[in-house]
């Protein structure tokens, strides 16, 4: 930056002599330079010599700045006072006014006045009008005079930086006006570069040379410095004449001495943590160093930055920030190594440099440095900052992360098991309160979850992929723990196969009850983990693609895990449930064999239930009771299946009984839905029991009555009309008056014969088992068309009532060479029958019809699955007789009731 002089210049300085008026030349040299030394002239314009240059972080360009700027400040040095001419008037004055300075700051020293560390330009009244007689005597201009003043007060080490920067605008605009004669403009352009030499070093110890401790002395001293600077830089007339030497912007020494300076500075702050022998005690000094660190930087940013902003605009902070960030991110590398596990032992134990859990070493220097990251943020946020290193040190860290979330994951798996023991030995856990193994989890759960919110990841590109490697660690400690707790259920014995006691134990209902609260852990841990913020950290970096993956990727692992975690939860519920089905099965055949459902109900279901109800939280409770309800129904199904025709009636309205006994006890104790537990496994069971509980006698009298029904309904075809007159006579005396027939449909004869057919009548009441001593009254054949009878039946007192449920049936039939035929039939209820003495008593027109054994019936199905029972079977042999298609309706009609 600075070059040597040009051939020009070094050319004036040839022949030139070290000398004042009236002196030798060698000992006028020694004399001006201790002379100089005493006052104070040459204290800082010394030229430095390379053991002084200390190569740093600037790069080569500031390498290469130094030592050119070194070698003219040493050529400048060597020839500074053969440029003074040997005699003249200017030379007399400023000889005399160096003497006066040097009195002046002699006399203010001894006097104790602290006026002598800052040289404002001020003289005794004396001196000042000795010097301005002597300049009228020599006649020396003004604008010589003030450059005079510039010569000598430039040089001072102690000179106030206010009164220089004054002085130096009257001699820019002297100069600027051409007020100077040549050798004037030579020692002018020395002088400059001296004060530009001497100013750069004093940047370099910046510490030092304005200590922020001064205060606003410091403060103000440094800022007319720059300013100083600044101004011969920026003004036309010295800007020109310092690029007759080559002297290059200052702003560029400016910045090359600050970054000299921020070397050496920290080289001296972080020289203690290179010392450390160990690890450990390097992590220890590189914490306190770091936290030393950010206080210097924002001491440093209150007292320099709005200074150089100002004066240079430029952050002495920022080019300080980056040195140091520099510096600690190859501290922390060199610390930080990612750690290998080779077995599980290695796992348990973490040495200090590897643990980073909250408040450790490891951790305290995790959040200096991200203070000190967030400094530099800011720094950069206001533009004054370039690129730095500092962020460099998240990427070491990743690797503590990694191994302490490794670290935790062991040592609770461990922490489990152990607790696991304590589960089995203390089994009188209290309702509602947690078992030691999962305090553990939840702990360990506690603990990550605060461990993240902590951590704070500042990083937007690296936050999801750590976010992931937590939700995995969290994720698998469930899964693990789940796991244990299924084999320790499967583990565990049975319960016994006592009849009257609940199903299952109060250590069952702990563990299922602690895998589903790890189930809704798991579906909680994106709320947890701030999910959304560590989302739209990563969008606000314009990567909206990068935050989508992230927010796909944890979602798919929360929802695979929570589902295999839940199929887990209900491979245990099925499980338990498949081993005590054999024992509820076992207790339903023997309360169904005693006739009573009530130690069932009482002494089993319900003890279970409130079991249930009372160690398990209610989401998984109600799961539970839904399971255990289908499991029952199952059971309640084989029971009725399993050879149900050898079971009496009786039986299947004790099933019954227990079927309803159980719906009311989950529904209204257990508080299910009833329309969740009306399953149509149930509906369907519960209208199988209504079946097969009703007496066969009710069977054969409902199929009478659906008879009967479809006859009033008149969807089925006519066969015949039957002309007819019924009453009772007395109480319990009924009088049957059969008149004629017709209207007969054809009817296909089952023979060939070519006779005519013959008609006659039926008449009884039906069903037979309700009337057993009624008579089957049957009228005589005829061939004639209409068919007439006239003939009256009368069945005695005793035999029917008029309240009686059953019903009057007349069935025509036709008889050829082969056998009678049924045509049709009606009938009549009972009860529908009037009094003798009732104007109702007439004649009545019947209309006949033929069973439709196309859809089937009902009660004919039951009745044919009744196989054990003679009344059934004889009823179904009857009617086969009449109806020999009969036979098929029970796969027919199963078809139909299914289809409806």
């Amino acid at each position: 930056m600075f070059k040597t002089c040009t051939l020009a210049l070094k050319k004036s300085w040839k022949n030139m002599h070290l000398v004042t008026p009236g002196s030798a030349k060698g000992e006028q040299k020694k004399d001006n330079s201790e002379h100089l030394r005493e006052v104070g002239l040459g204290r800082d314009i010394g030229a430095p010599t390379t053991k002084n240059w200390k190569g740093g972080g600037g790069g080569v360009g500031s390498i290469h700045l130094e030592r050119r700027s070194e070698e003219h400040g040493t050529l400048v040095a060597a020839h500074v006072f053969r440029s003074w001419p040997p005699d003249g008037h200017r030379r007399a004055y400023q000889n005399a006014l160096t003497n006066s300075v040097h009195q002046y700051l002699a006399t203010t020293a001894q006097g104790g006045d602290d006026r002598c560390r800052l040289w404002s330009g001020q003289l005794s009244q004396k001196a000042t009008a000795e010097l301005s007689q002597l300049g009228v005597e020599l006649h020396v201009s003004e604008a010589v005079q003030q450059l005079t003043w510039w010569l000598v007060g430039s040089r001072l080490a102690s000179v106030d930086a206010a009164w220089a920067f004054t002085q130096l605008q009257h001699v820019q605009s002297a100069l600027a006006l051409d007020a100077y004669q040549e050798d004037d403009v030579h020692e002018l352009l020395h002088s400059l570069t001296l004060y530009i030499y001497s100013q750069i070093k004093r940047l370099k110890s910046l510490h030092s040379a304005f200590p922020s401790s001064a205060g606003s002395q410091s403060s103000r001293q440094l800022t007319y410095t720059l300013r100083t600077l600044q101004n011969l830089q920026s003004h036309r007339a010295t800007r020109q004449l310092l690029d007759q030497v080559g002297q290059p912007v200052v702003h560029e020494d400016v910045v090359a001495a600050l970054q000299r300076h921020a070397q050496d500075w920290w080289t001296g702050v972080l020289q203690a943590s290179q010392n450390q022998k160990t690890k450990e005690e390097q992590l220890h000094v590189t914490v306190e160093v770091a936290s030393m660190v950010l206080t210097l930087l924002e001491q440093d940013s209150k007292f320099y930055d709005d200074v150089f902003k100002k004066e240079m605009r430029v952050s002495h902070t920022a080019i300080s920030y980056q040195e140091v960030s520099s510096r600690l991110a190859d501290s922390v590398r060199s610390l930080l190594t990612p750690a290998s596990f080779s077995n599980q032992e290695e796992q348990l134990k973490l040495s200090v440099v590897e643990d980073f859990s909250m408040g450790s070493p490891l951790w305290s220097l995790y959040k200096n440095l991200g203070h000190i990251h967030s400094f530099g943020e800011h720094l950069g946020g206001q533009g004054t900052c370039g690129p730095t290193r500092v962020h460099s040190y998240l990427g070491y860290f990743m690797g503590s992360v990694a191994t302490w979330l490794t670290h935790t994951q062991h040592s609770t798996h461990l922490l489990i098991q152990e607790a696991l023991l304590q589960d089995t030995l203390h089994s009188d856990v209290p309702a509602g309160s947690q078992s030691p193994s999962l305090q553990e989890l939840l702990r360990a759960f506690v603990k990550v979850q605060k461990w993240w919110e902590e951590l704070a990841w500042p990083e937007a590109e690296t936050c999801g992929v750590l976010l992931v490697l937590v939700l995995e660690t969290l994720c698998s400690l469930a899964t693990t723990y789940c796991q244990r707790l299924t084999d320790v259920s499967s583990s565990s014995p049975p319960t016994p196969l006592d009849f009257k006691s609940i199903c299952f134990d109060v250590m069952f209902c702990i563990h299922l009850a602690s895998m589903s609260r790890a189930v809704e852990e798991v579906k909680q841990l994106t709320d947890e983990l701030w999910l959304d913020k560590v989302l739209e950290k990563v969008r606000r970096c314009s990567n909206s693609g990068a935050a989508s993956q992230v927010k796909t990727t944890v979602e798919t692992l929360i929802s695979s895990v929570t589902h295999n975690l839940e199929t887990l939860l209900d491979q245990v519920i099925e499980k338990n449930i498949d081993m005590v089905k054999l024992r509820l099965s076992n207790a339903v055949q023997r309360v169904c064999e005693e006739g009573s459902i009530v130690p069932l109900v009482d002494q089993v279901l319900h003890p279970t239930l409130a079991l249930l109800q009372e160690h398990l939280p209610a989401s998984i409770s109600q799961h539970f009771l839904l399971r255990l309800w289908d499991a029952l129904l199952v059971i309640y199904m084989v029971t009725v299946a399993e050879k149900s025709e050898k079971k009496p009636t009786n039986h299947f309205s004790d099933v019954y009984c227990l079927l309803e006994s159980t719906f009311h006890l989950f529904t209204d104790y257990g508080n299910l839905d009833p329309q969740a537990v009306r399953t149509p496994g149930y509906i369907s069971l519960l209208e199988q029991l209504e079946e097969q509980r009703v007496p066969t006698v009710i069977l054969i009298t409902q199929y009478y009555e659906a008879r009967y029904l479809e006859q009033t309904q008149h969807h089925l075809p006519t066969t015949a009309h039957i002309l007819v007159r019924m009453f009772f006579s007395q109480p319990g005396r009924l009088t049957v008056r059969v008149f004629e027939a017709r209207d007969m449909a054809l009817v296909k004869s089952r023979c060939s014969s070519r006779s005519q057919p013959q008609y006659f009548v039926i008449v009884q009441v039906v069903p037979h088992e309700m009337f057993p001593s009624a008579a089957v009254c049957r009228t005589w054949a005829t061939k004639e068309y209409p068919a007439s009878f006239y003939e009256t039946f009368e069945f005695p007192s005793g035999v029917v009532t008029s309240e009686s449920s059953g019903l009057l049936q007349l069935i025509l039939m036709h008889r050829g060479s082969c056998g009678g035929t049924f045509l049709g039939e009606a009938l009549m209820p009972l009860a529908a029958v009037p009094y003798v003495d009732s104007p109702e008593v007439q004649n009545t027109c019947l209309r006949m019809t033929a069973p439709n054994f196309q859809p089937g019936y009902k009660s004919l199905i039951l009745l044919q699955s009744r196989t054990e029972d003679e009344l059934a079977m004889s009823f179904i042999k009857m009617i086969e007789r009449q109806h020999p298609e009969v036979k098929n309706i029970k796969t027919k009609g199963e078809r139909y009731y299914k289809k409806q």
